[in-house]
């Protein structure tokens, strides 16, 4: 009894841990401080932030929860060379796969691309003509109640790129077309 009672204790601690940020796939938006109820949400905050993190957005449904959390990380303002973004990428990038198993990682360059010199790294993932991302996908996401998890540069301007995260919960293609359904009712 004694060992069950501790192995039941671990796997709840697991589980507990298991959230994004504290956020439960396929819990209720209700149940966080969000700026709008709307399909796509921004939280306000999230029980458990990353210092690196500073918004934190969301997809839900009301038939399925929450089914997406996406965190956005602070600029890297001023780093063309890309060197600062790729060490946090790389940090991230072993932090998630200790917790959530082997990843898959693409990072390419267009050929032909004029943003190929070293001084061109951030402007070149801003043209879309670099990919630097990670995903991680299969049974052992389930156990988590996700999906996939993507994590991946993204860059508006030439001169300063963020990193994103996207948990994608294990109902994320129904709660998707369900919330285009609900935001199309607005027509």
């Amino acid at each position: 009894m004694i060992r069950f009672i501790a192995l039941l204790s671990a796997v709840l601690a697991t589980a507990a841990g298991a959230d994004p940020f504290g956020i439960k796939m396929g819990a209720p938006v209700a149940r966080y401080q969000v700026l709008s109820d709307v399909a796509t949400f921004k939280f306000m905050g999230v029980p458990a932030p990353h210092p690196d993190f500073f918004s934190y957005s969301g997809l839900h449904s009301p038939q399925h929860g929450i089914c997406r959390v996406t965190a956005t990380s602070q600029p890297f303002a001023a780093d063309r060379y890309g060197h600062g973004i790729q060490r946090d990428f790389d940090r991230y990038e072993a932090a998630i796969s200790q917790k959530y198993g082997r990843a898959q990682s693409l990072r390419s360059l267009r050929d032909g691309s004029i943003w190929n010199t070293p001084g061109g790294w951030v402007m070149s993932v801003a043209q879309q003509d670099r990919v630097h991302a990670t995903h991680w996908s299969g049974e052992e996401l389930a156990s988590f109640g996700l999906s996939r998890i993507e994590l991946r540069v993204d860059a508006k301007f030439g001169d300063a790129a963020v990193i994103v995260i996207d948990y994608l919960g294990a109902a994320f293609e129904d709660c998707l077309a369900a919330a285009e359904v609900q935001e199309n009712d607005a027509f």
